[in-house]
């Protein structure tokens, strides 16, 4: 049976949680601490799968720096009923996610399934203790929740232009992206607002959310992270363009954040994942099984974990946990992960040619996804 704890130095705060609990259905132990000493104590007599910790409880924020630290595997969530940033900030980069007060019993629940799910999704113990133990935690980029509740709002183009004017790199990275030559245009695009107008709102979305995630997570010990970014804007790009009109845009997306993995992967072992790489910016099936040997897992699983980490849909988890397996999922599901899957593999062919030719990867990457579809 799952175990929850619930951890709040105000007994009003944990009989909020209970009464929200009351006479709901439920298959969950659940657990309470009114202070840090008492939720270290009941985590040394058996481990949660969950923690829920008020964040502006004394020493709540170091209670979720321990549980990383001794019990990398649980989830951690921080609740606050301060609107102020700053009084939650030391919280914030200890816990997946901060809920605020008051709290609907409805959100609550939805919490926790969404925590639990997302153990029940990592195959590895190995990779929940990697992802937990990350010196900072991965958060959903803010800038892509202003962008995306700008566009959820009917905002004018200046105005959702100005949420990414406010990040100089998301600036550079954005019009980069867009004069490349996928994008390209014959009048060349120097303002974001263009640059919007150009991609449209859904793909600048896409870009914005995998150039935050790839900054997000990249300093200057994680190897190879400019050309993996580089590849996954490669794959994404012409991801889209071999999809069938229905999966375009998501296959963009998926091609841009398919081997986020790599970064994240990285980041926590930046040694040792430089001399497993080689010196290789192109990320074959070969390495897939090097990572599985020495870790118990490769970068898809630790890419698909990221983004069920973030919330975001499950087809687009799918997709880059299976990008190097395709067959492994239902037919009906396995369209994006066979078109990321079909690029990749036409690209590392065309690699070998001393001529490279966009055009033939393209129609090799057509053809294996007909022919496999044909199987």
């Amino acid at each position: 049976m799952n175990r929850i704890l619930f951890v709040d130095d105000e007994p009003r705060g944990l009989e909020g949680i209970e009464e929200m609990l009351f006479g709901r259905p439920h298959a969950w132990e659940v657990v309470f601490a009114s202070s840090a000493g008492e939720a270290v104590a009941a985590f040394e007599g058996r481990p949660f799968d969950v923690v829920f910790s008020d964040a502006l409880m004394p020493d709540g924020a170091t209670l979720l720096s321990e549980v990383r630290t001794r019990w990398p595997g649980t989830i951690r969530v921080a609740i606050s009923g301060q609107p102020d940033p700053g009084q939650t900030e030391p919280a914030v980069p200890v816990a997946h996610e901060l809920l605020t007060k008051p709290m609907s019993a409805d959100v609550l629940l939805d919490t926790i399934s969404r925590a639990l799910a997302l153990r029940r999704s990592c195959r590895s113990e190995a990779l929940r203790c990697v992802a937990g133990r990350l010196d900072k935690l991965p958060q959903r980029p803010k800038t892509y929740e202003r962008y995306l509740a700008r566009v959820h709002a009917d905002a004018s183009i200046d105005a959702i232009a100005a949420v990414i004017e406010e990040d100089p790199a998301l600036v550079a990275g954005l019009l980069r992206m867009v004069r490349s030559a996928f994008f390209a245009t014959a009048t060349p695009i120097e303002r974001v607002r263009d640059a919007i107008v150009r991609l449209g709102l859904a793909q600048t979305s896409d870009v914005v959310l995998a150039i935050c995630a790839f900054d997000g997570l990249t300093n200057e010990r994680v190897p190879y992270a400019e050309e993996t970014f580089a590849h996954c804007t490669q794959v994404g790009q012409l991801a889209r363009r071999v999809a069938p009109p229905e999966l375009r845009q998501r296959a963009f997306l998926a091609g841009l954040l398919h081997d986020i993995g790599h970064v994240v992967m990285g980041r926590s072992f930046p040694l040792v994942y430089r001399r497993m790489q080689g010196g290789a910016t192109e990320h074959r099936e070969g390495s897939v099984a090097i990572e599985r040997e020495h870790f118990g897992f490769d970068h898809s699983h630790c890419g698909a974990y990221l983004l069920r980490l973030w919330n975001l849909d499950e087809e687009l988890a799918e997709a880059v946990d299976h990008h190097h397996a395709p067959l492994d999922l239902p037919p009906a599901r396995r369209g994006l992960a066979l078109t990321v899957w079909a690029v990749e593999m036409a690209l590392a062919e065309e690699r070998e040619r001393p001529d490279f030719d966009e055009a033939r990867v393209l129609e090799r990457a057509t053809a294996m996804i007909r022919n496999t579809e044909a199987e």
